[in-house]
C-alpha cells in the first residue's frame, strides 16, 4: 500500500468514526467488519448471506451473475438492487468467497481454495467437461491460475488421487457414473452384466468410457463367453 493509500485510508476511517449516521457491526465468526445506514437491512443481509451458504454445494463453483441471481431471490426484496451492491454485500461472508478464475462458491470447498494439484486438476476437469490427457491438464492450470507445475508430480497425483480414473493413455477424467474405475476388462464386466451384447455393441459402451484401441477392446472380450457367432456374455460359476 502507497503511502498517500494509507493517508486517504486514515481519514475515511476517521469519517466512519465521526459519522453519526453510521452503524458499526463488528467482526465475528461469520461476517468481516462493516459499516452501513440501515441496521435493518444490514439483518436481513446477513441472514440471507446465511441462508445462501446452505444453499450452496460444497462442490458449487458459480458464476458472479448466478450467485447475485440466487442472492436477490432468498432476499426476497422488492427493492431493486445492482450487481454491484450485491456484490459488495457477499464480500462481507467469511465463508463465501470468488477463486482465482472468477467463480464463488464455499470457501470450504477445495474448488474455491484449492489445496494441492489434484484439486486444481479436479476444477480443470469439472470446466472443460471433457477428458484429458494430463500434459494438456498441466496447461490449463499454468494458463488459468498463473502456477507453474511439474508434469511428473501432477501425474503420479492423478494416479494415486481417487477422484480421478484413467479412461486412455495419459487420458484423465474425474470420476463419475459414465467414467467409473477399472480395467477394460472390468467395463467389458459390468457391460454384460445387463445382458448379452454383440462385439459391436461392447464396442461401442467400452468406447463411452474408455479412450482405447478396438483391438484392446477385443483382446478383453474374447476373455467372455461367446454364445453365438458374435454375441458375448459373463461365464457362469460352473463353467
Amino acid at each position: 500500500m502507497s503511502g498517500n493509500e494509507k493517508k486517504y485510508n486514515r481519514y475515511f476511517n476517521f469519517y466512519l468514526t465521526i459519522e453519526d449516521r453510521l452503524i458499526l457491526h463488528k467482526e465475528d465468526e461469520n461476517f468481516k467488519t462493516c459499516w452501513s445506514l440501515d441496521d435493518n437491512l444490514s439483518s436481513r443481509i446477513c441472514d440471507t448471506l446465511n441462508k445462501l451458504y446452505f444453499w450452496i454445494d460444497e462442490n458449487d463453483l458459480l458464476l458472479e451473475k448466478n450467485i447475485v441471481k440466487m442472492f436477490l431471490s432468498l432476499f426476497n426484496q422488492s427493492e431493486h438492487y445492482n450487481d454491484e451492491t450485491v456484490i459488495r454485500w457477499l464480500s462481507i461472508s467469511k465463508f463465501i468467497c470468488k477463486n482465482k478464475d472468477g467463480k464463488w462458491g464455499k470457501i470450504t470447498s477445495l474448488l474455491v481454495n484449492p489445496k494441492n494439484l489434484g484439486d486444481y486438476s479436479y476444477m480443470v476437469l469439472k470446466e472443460n467437461k471433457i477428458p484429458m490427457h494430463f500434459e494438456k491438464i498441466a496447461e490449463l492450470i499454468n494458463k488459468t491460475f498463473n502456477k507453474k507445475v511439474n508434469i511428473k508430480s501432477l501425474h503420479n497425483q492423478l494416479v494415486f488421487d481417487e477422484r480421478f480414473v484413467v479412461v486412455g493413455n495419459g487420458i484423465y477424467s474425474i470420476k463419475s457414473e459414465d467414467f467409473k474405475p477399472g480395467s477394460v476388462k472390468d467395463i467389458i464386466h459390468d457391460i454384460l452384466k445387463e445382458k448379452p451384447l454383440s462385439k459391436e455393441e461392447v464396442i461401442e459402451k467400452v468406447n463411452e468410457q474408455r479412450m482405447v484401441k478396438e483391438s484392446t477392446i477385443l483382446i478383453n472380450l474374447y476373455k467372455f463367453k461367446r454364445i453365438k457367432s458374435s454375441i458375448y456374455t459373463l461365464f457362469t460359476l460352473k463353467e
